[in-house]
């Protein structure tokens, strides 16, 4: 056999070999794809009650299970209202008690019970010998008024030695607005030197147009190249820049913009932010008024940023900048961090930020602490942020030890 045979012999191999594996793997995209969970929407309402102050609340006694394209996770809610253990009103004589606030992070509903971030804390300061009762007061689409509220009207029997209001850059504009995707919350303003809702009570909405409101999604038929779009997934998650570059040479598509959500301007520095501005006032109000009833009670406050996943992966604000088309000299991804630090200074209490754990946590071989398409914490969100809360509440003598 000649050498020119040889060579086209090999070459045909070799393309026969390459084709048979870009078609294994076609396959094999195929089947990932197929068995992507299309998940539900609303799901929460199935365990959702409405309430004419708070808006809404968990159904004490309900369960669902959550079945989501990244985890399938079973919610059970306690006696009190909450994704937690059965607790009893009154605080344990044995152990301080430390009461969180929250939105779903801290719910946790997308990690199962025992792995969210109010459990582990527990069991971590239980392994340090310093046994707490941590009660998980986290309610999904909360915000940091509907938690005072509930905090100020029904958690004074609980007795927490420390409250804990964990705040997500969402509630900042939340607090001037009466409504929530179509669910009505109240407004908080003060009214002779005290904060009060103005627009309750609020309508209550049958349970049947809660249930209603679930719907599951269909699966999308695939088309084309499962493969391509599997690569093309991961490429704009993990390196929107290099993939911002190749749209500009024609080899993939450009990732389509958006008009920025309303919630996400508290992250502007550039431009009239009337109601951005408002909003951060009555915040203050809120975190003071917070600060004020939780010393009159004998409990520590304490407040928690907790950061958006662009805020602590790098990737991750690259994407969000390519998807809202923003001036980079105009956001800024570190503004609410800074804001709510110095109102924490102002206010006297301390701030615990997950930020710098988090990012810390985060990385080409590590991951990522967050679910890629949820956005909530992953397992290993949950724990980092409750090492966390350990460390905080160890290192200013909240937490005692070897009681």
């Amino acid at each position: 056999m000649s050498g020119t045979r040889r060579i086209g012999g090999n070459l045909l191999l070799l393309a026969v070999g390459t084709g048979l594996g870009l078609a294994l793997l076609e396959v094999g995209a195929r089947v990932v794809l197929s068995k992507r969970r299309p998940g539900g929407t609303g799901e929460q309402a199935l365990y959702t009650m409405g309430d004419p102050v708070l808006g809404w609340r968990n159904r004490p006694g309900a369960t669902l299970t959550f079945r989501r394209r990244e985890y399938e996770t079973k919610v059970l809610i306690n006696r009190l209202g909450f994704r937690d253990i059965e607790r009893t009103v009154a605080r344990p004589a044995d152990r301080p008690r430390v009461l969180i606030l929250g939105d779903s992070f801290i719910e946790a509903y997308a990690v199962e019970r025992d792995e969210g971030v109010t459990r582990r804390i527990e069991a971590l300061a239980n392994e340090a010998g310093c046994p707490v009762d941590v009660v998980n007061a986290g309610v999904h689409a909360y915000s940091i008024d509907q938690e005072f509220l509930w905090y100020q009207r029904e958690s004074a029997a609980m007795a927490p030695d420390v409250v804990v209001m964990a705040v997500y850059y969402n509630d900042i504009i939340n607090t001037v607005r009466g409504n929530y995707w179509g669910s009505p919350k109240p407004v908080l303003e003060l009214r002779g030197g005290d904060l009060v809702p103005v627009n309750t009570p609020l309508p209550v909405p049958p349970d049947s147009s809660l249930t209603m409101a679930v719907a599951p999604r269909a699966a999308r038929p695939i088309a084309g190249s499962a493969l391509r779009k599997i690569v093309l997934e991961r490429l704009l998650a993990g390196a929107p820049r290099f993939y911002e570059r190749l749209a500009g040479l024609g080899l993939v598509e450009r990732y389509g913009t958006v008009a920025v959500a309303d919630e996400l301007r508290v992250y502007k520095v550039k431009g009239e932010l009337l109601e951005i501005d408002e909003a951060w006032k009555r915040t203050r109000d809120i975190v003071d008024a917070f600060v004020r009833i939780a010393r009159e009670r004998k409990a520590t406050p304490v407040l928690a940023y907790v950061p958006a996943r662009f805020e602590v992966v790098d990737a991750d604000w690259d994407l969000t900048k390519l998807q809202y088309s923003m001036n980079p000299s105009a956001w800024d991804r570190f503004v609410v961090a800074r804001k709510l630090t110095r109102l924490a200074v102002e206010a006297g209490l301390p701030l615990l930020d997950f930020t710098d754990d988090l990012r810390a946590a985060t990385g080409l071989l590590k991951g990522s602490p967050y679910f890629q398409y949820d956005g909530h914490w992953n397992v290993r969100g949950n724990d980092i942020a409750a090492r966390s809360t350990v460390n905080f509440l160890r290192n200013r003598r909240l937490l005692p030890c070897g009681i």
